[in-house]
């Protein structure tokens, strides 16, 4: 079954480069609205002239809870919903071996890829529960199921919490129609 994805609202985090700017770009041609936010505004912007349906930029830095809650509380404001939500932002680190890895780059990666992206999902649920519908996709990692030294101790810890983060969301809130998943690309 295909669903109708015209004036539906995607709310999309990393939406600057890679899996996250694709993602604002394809659903902007399939008709929906999309929310770009990221930390970067000239790669937004970037992002935001490719897309070809409205598009609102929203400069955010995900792993700063409280600029999260203050931007869902504009998108629900100015949209009156969040359909979708696509947790694309994440980073790693160059120093990522047990040996070389830091406390700060550790912190850094773990605020960033499991935090934040739990702020994101927690601000957008109870727009979504009102809805009783929404789909939360979660941009996991190869390395969220699988421990690889290559991907570092700190990237491959936050996405293995990622994807158990996931599966939590569809236990306690399948019953309202939210549904989440996580890619694992790798």
């Amino acid at each position: 079954m295909k669903r109708d994805l015209k004036n539906k609202t995607a709310w999309i985090t990393g939406a600057g480069s890679g899996i996250g700017q694709n993602a604002a770009i394809r659903l902007s041609a399939l008709g929906m609205k999309v929310i770009l936010s990221g930390r970067n505004l000239k790669s937004l912007k970037e992002t935001s002239l490719s897309c070809s349906n409205d598009n609102v930029i929203k400069v955010c830095d995900i792993s700063n809870k409280v600029s999260v809650k203050q931007i869902s509380l504009e998108i629900e404001k100015e949209f009156g919903n969040v359909d979708v939500l696509i947790n694309c932002a994440g980073i790693n680190i160059e120093n990522r071996d047990w040996d070389s890895i830091n406390e700060n780059d550790w912190d850094e990666v773990i605020q960033t890829n499991i935090s934040g992206l739990f702020y994101c999902c927690r601000a957008v649920i109870p727009i979504m529960k009102k809805n009783m519908d929404g789909l939360i996709i979660n941009v996991s990692s190869w390395s969220g199921n699988h421990v690889s030294l290559l991907s570092g101790v700190s990237y491959t810890s936050s996405k293995h919490a990622l994807n158990a983060m996931t599966e939590t969301i569809n236990m306690k809130y399948c019953n309202v129609g939210i549904r989440a998943c996580a890619l694992c690309p790798g």
